[in-house]
């Protein structure tokens, strides 16, 4: 698409430019009005070259970084710049517990892939389950969605909810603990 940039992780893709001159993302000489060749980042499409000034840019990605923001678009007459943040560090678990008193306390439904956890299965519906709610062997307690691919996500055991272990729409990672369950 024409001025839109697009990388796994801008930022750290616009920090790691420092130094570095490669003739497919910079060009032109410079003048009073537009930065230097070596400050500018090209990108192109449909016949048609945009530039964007490379301080601007990271001035754009620290912002997504305080706001903790995941996308940023921009128009400015034909320009046009999104910025889009992939991933990102977890944050840190909402109870520590160390693996032996887990067990002793509940039987624990683990993420059986990395995503991201979702308690409903859209935006505007209610959630699957809530803390106190009895659940049945095989019935769906979250989704994860990785790679755009949205994973059901069920119970193994029969019991009543106890806790849930993630925050809606936080990162999780492989074997991370979900939902804490009193088998019944």
């Amino acid at each position: 698409m024409q001025g839109i940039l697009e990388f796994p992780d801008l930022c750290h893709f616009l920090t790691s430019l420092r130094g570095r001159r490669d003739e497919r993302l910079y060009s032109g000489k410079g003048s009073e009005k537009s930065p230097p060749a070596s400050r500018r980042v090209q990108s192109q499409g449909k016949g048609k070259t945009v530039s964007f000034d490379i301080e601007f840019i990271r001035k754009l990605c620290a912002l997504l970084r305080e706001e903790g923001l995941s996308e940023l678009t921009l128009v400015d007459g034909e320009r046009r710049l999104t910025l889009r943040r992939e991933g990102g560090p977890a944050p840190p678990p909402s109870r520590e517990a160390r693996p032996e008193e887990a067990e002793e306390e509940g039987h624990l439904i683990r993420s059986p892939l990395v995503g991201t956890f979702w308690r409903r299965p859209e935006p505007d519906a209610p959630p699957f389950v809530e803390v106190g709610d009895r659940v049945e062997e095989g019935q769906v307690l979250c989704i994860i969605e990785s790679m755009k691919v949205m994973n059901e996500i069920r119970s193994d055991k029969s019991g009543v909810i106890q806790e849930i272990l993630v925050e809606d729409g936080a990162p999780v990672e492989y074997g991370q603990p979900l939902f804490r369950i009193a088998p019944s």
